[in-house]
């Protein structure tokens, strides 16, 4: 369960990207709204980008300032894919694992289970080859391969193209037996793509009542 108490944040001094936002995530949430609105700024708290905020992030009965890096169980997958653009896909998703120092031989064995099950045989094997909507794939995969108990996922249908949203809504639901997801979108037409999700409305910082 992650507990946002009185949690507030600026970026500049006039304006609040979130302003005193009371909530409790114990399942799985859509965030909607702008990206000024607070979801950007939500997700950068939890995921420890930012730590210039006031208020407290409860995670599992944990202050948020107190949990060391190695020990959050928070993955962040951006609207913008970060990944090594001039190696294979194999080594962008086993990369996580890999500082981690898990065995290569066994993640290896989970990472060809998963791009099997997947179908991905249709997709560039280096990253620079591939066009924005596959590489959101794999960086959605990556949070796969890596299981932790948050998924922050970041406007994932934003200019993904339709032709794998199916693709993109079956690792959702995978990763969903293992995790809760905690994503945003802007478009309110793309609320069809997360079943059964909670909904949290925000506006210029604050929760917005429905």
């Amino acid at each position: 369960m992650i507990e946002l108490k009185n949690l507030s944040i600026k970026y500049i001094k006039d304006y609040y990207s979130l302003y005193n936002i009371n909530y409790t995530i114990d399942k799985n949430t859509l965030i909607l709204g702008d990206k000024d609105d607070g979801a950007f700024a939500l997700f950068r708290i939890l995921s420890k980008i930012d730590t210039h905020y006031t208020g407290d992030v409860i995670i599992d009965e944990n202050n948020l300032k107190i949990i060391k890096d190695k020990n959050l169980e928070i993955t962040y997958v951006t609207e913008i894919p970060y990944l090594f653009e001039h190696r294979s896909i194999f080594y962008n998703l086993y990369y996580p694992l890999k500082i981690r120092k898990i065995n290569k031989s066994n993640a290896k064995t989970y990472i060809d289970d998963v791009l099997n099950r997947y179908n991905l045989k249709n997709f560039p094997e280096k990253i620079s080859k591939m066009n924005l909507s596959q590489k959101k794939i794999i960086t959605l995969l990556r949070s796969l391969v890596r299981p932790c108990k948050y998924v922050l996922i970041e406007n994932l249908f934003t200019e993904l193209d339709a032709d794998y949203y199916n693709l993109a809504i079956n690792i959702l639901k995978e990763i969903e037996l293992r995790s809760i997801i905690v994503a945003s979108e802007v478009d309110i037409k793309l609320i069809k793509n997360y079943n059964n999700y909670t909904s949290l409305y925000l506006d210029n910082g604050s929760i917005k009542k429905e």
